[in-house]
């Protein structure tokens, strides 16, 4: 028989009276081994059919003597999980691990729960009053228990859950010498009885009664006194959280450096008058430092800039950050005026108390600010703390000037962050014109992978159509675009600003071998142009420029030239490609007071490459005539002409990539004064 069972009946056609709260039957069943047992569970039989007929649901389960079967939850569930127990009781049961195990269940259930109903049946002629009876069935278990004892039976068998549950008890001898005062207090049915419909209406009037399961309350009693604890319990953890984390709320530390972050509102403006965005934000230990960019959208010659520095302040969650000191472009140190008309700019930088979160406001004394500033998690991304003693570092990838299949020399792609939050595209945009215009984003503008669409969804450093941002001619513009996080395995991208405009194969990765970032050069004859970095790749060198206008007065054009090329070992590598710089004739025009980044492309040098040399031209005697090449010598010196003296050679010389045998990574250091 199938133990857990839910016998079938026939109620299909009958209400039951106690739906999912059947009546339990505890008995052990027919057996010949011995006189006496062969008619035990008749009765059960009986019982059954009269509670079908009355619409009562029951859980029934029959075990033989010695079955070895491991303790079901059925024996288990007659003990504790029920309200009506049926206990047919009989020689047979008494000498039964099985059957004295569900008794042990339901005694000690009731016993904690005297609400439940046991109704006991007598099977059987034996008395257990009587003390020789007692002790008989006592001796029997110490039997077995002896047997269980035995080197051999323990040792070289296998036992069920229920021999070892019986094990654990001493084998039930004191449940046993307590039966008759267990039974004596009983009302106890005659198994030999032919109507058991007294029984039924007792099992029915208790049901009747009883509307609610009293276990169905005692379970609801236990989850209200649970819910009870556990809010007392949340909230006292609740307060220890907090104040631990007040506790060591000055010990986190945030470092970052994130350029153009993103936000999502933007109304420090001054009417139609003035424009200002933030370009950058570090943090250290002590301060955040905003940079910003403020640009003059009048003709005016003079335009003020405002800055309330008595209730300037930034907001995160938790804290407000004080004002600490402005500087800046500002003609005497001050934040007050613009150097020029239309289109000049001012940059300047602010500097606060340090602040603990990466999501915060930017807030003048009158309202005005910048919202929702969100400092992304890049690779200059660090955060440290006693909860995370070895510090976060957001996942990203930067690629500096990628290269394109197909672009344009007026706007190209400056660089790429690939984030778990946001891909950053950083756009150059140079004005060629020739006359005064404007400069928006269409709001489609969107980056195609391979098989998918990023629309953009933010902005900073110019705004989205229909809103146009001044660009004055002959000048530079530097921007930030903002889309959903892309696969960092993404080999490449379409910038797509309209149907028909785009920058096509946007390189996303170099197969790179070394990256030398600042090297040492033993000449230098490029005007103001330095080489910020070498990325030494498989498929292509790669130099990184950094050209700065120190003009005070007129705007610098420069462009690059098809004829450069790198010399390594001898060799020469001519020019292949180039990224945010016009080449030739065309120029690219650098404004007062800015600086240029650029990269130029050359074919793979060999890796174990030491020193090389940027060749930007090569002038002759004469093209130049022997006055101005003479002239270019006594600037030059005869190490950058060649022996006969007939050509000079600009660029950068001696561009150290290793040493001894190493590749240099050289940071900036301060002179000590």
């Amino acid at each position: 028989m199938r133990r857990n069972r839910l016998m079938e009946d026939n109620l299909q056609h009958q209400e039951c009276i106690n739906p999912r709260r059947p009546v339990y039957f505890s008995y052990a069943r027919n057996s010949n081994r011995k006189a006496g047992w062969e008619h035990i569970s008749d009765c059960v039989e009986k019982i059954l059919a009269t509670f079908r007929e009355r619409g009562i649901e029951y859980r029934v389960d029959v075990k033989d003597i010695g079955a070895g079967d491991s303790i079901s939850d059925f024996e288990r569930e007659i003990g504790w999980n029920s309200e009506v127990v049926v206990l047919v009781f009989s020689d047979k049961y008494f000498r039964s691990l099985h059957c004295l195990y569900e008794f042990v269940q339901i005694k000690n259930a009731f016993k904690k729960h005297p609400e439940k109903r046991l109704f006991c049946i007598k099977s059987g002629d034996f008395n257990l009053a009587d003390t020789n009876y007692i002790m008989e069935l006592a001796h029997n278990m110490g039997d077995i228990k002896q047997e269980y004892d035995t080197i051999e039976y323990h040792h070289l068998r296998s036992h069920s859950g229920t021999e070892i549950a019986a094990y654990s008890n001493g084998f039930y001898i004191d449940d046993i010498r307590d039966l008759n005062s267990f039974f004596g207090s009983m009302k106890c049915y005659d198994a030999n009885s032919d109507d058991w419909n007294g029984l039924a209406d007792k099992v029915e009037d208790y049901y009747t009664n009883a509307t609610k399961s009293f276990l169905l309350k005692i379970k609801e009693k236990r989850a209200k006194i649970a819910k009870t604890v556990s809010l007392a319990v949340g909230l006292v953890l609740l307060a220890l959280a907090v104040w631990l984390f007040y506790s060591l709320y000055d010990n986190i530390s945030i470092n970052y450096t994130v350029e153009y972050p993103e936000y999502t509102e933007n109304c420090f403006l001054q009417g139609d008058e003035v424009a200002t965005n933030i370009t950058k934000i570090t943090s250290d230990d002590k301060y955040i430092t905003l940079y910003f960019h403020s640009v003059n959208l009048t003709d005016d010659t003079l335009r003020k800039v405002v800055v309330d520095t008595a209730a300037t302040r930034i907001i995160d969650i938790l804290s407000e950050s004080d004002f600490v000191e402005v500087s800046g472009g500002f003609k005497r140190g001050l934040p007050e005026y613009y150097p020029g008309g239309k289109g000049s700019f001012v940059d300047y930088v602010m500097k606060f108390q340090k602040i603990k979160f990466n999501e915060l406001d930017f807030v003048q004394g009158d309202g005005r600010g910048i919202f929702g500033i969100y400092a992304r998690k890049n690779q200059s991304y660090k955060v440290e703390s006693p909860f995370n003693p070895e510090g976060f570092q957001g996942s990203s990838i930067t690629i500096e000037h990628p290269s394109v299949s197909d672009g344009y020399d007026d706007f190209q792609v400056a660089k790429i962050e690939l984030t778990d939050e946001a891909t950053v595209v950083f756009m150059h945009f140079v004005n060629l014109f020739g006359e005064d215009t404007y400069a928006s984003i269409p709001r489609d503008c969107h980056i195609v992978t391979k098989d998918t669409v990023y629309k953009v969804r933010n902005l900073n450093g110019i705004t989205f159509e229909p809103f146009v941002t001044p660009f004055p001619s002959n000048t530079a513009l530097d921007c930030a675009l903002f889309f959903p996080p892309i696969d960092f395995k993404t080999d490449s991208i379409d910038l797509v600003f309209d149907d028909s405009t785009a920058i096509t194969g946007i390189k996303l990765h170099r197969d790179t071998i070394a990256t030398v970032e600042k090297p040492f050069a033993s000449g230098q004859r490029l005007g103001n142009a330095i080489i910020t970095k070498v990325e030494v790749n498989k498929n292509e060198t790669v130099l990184h420029f950094r050209h700065a206008n120190t003009f005070k007065n007129k705007i610098l054009y420069v462009s690059a030239n098809s004829d450069s090329y790198i010399l390594a070992g001898g060799q020469k590598y001519p020019l292949k490609d180039y990224s945010c710089i016009s080449i030739d004739t065309t120029k690219t025009p650098i404004p007062i007071g800015t600086a240029l980044e650029y990269a130029l492309f050359f074919p793979p040098i060999p890796p174990d490459t030491e020193v090389i040399d940027f060749i930007n031209s090569e002038c002759s005697r004469k093209d130049l005539g022997d006055k101005q090449f003479n002239k270019m010598l006594d600037i030059f010196g005869d190490e950058y002409a060649d022996d006969s003296r007939n050509t000079i050679s600009t660029g950068i010389f001696g561009i150290r990539l290793k040493f001894r045998g190493k590749f240099i990574h050289r940071s900036p250091r301060l002179r000590k004064k």
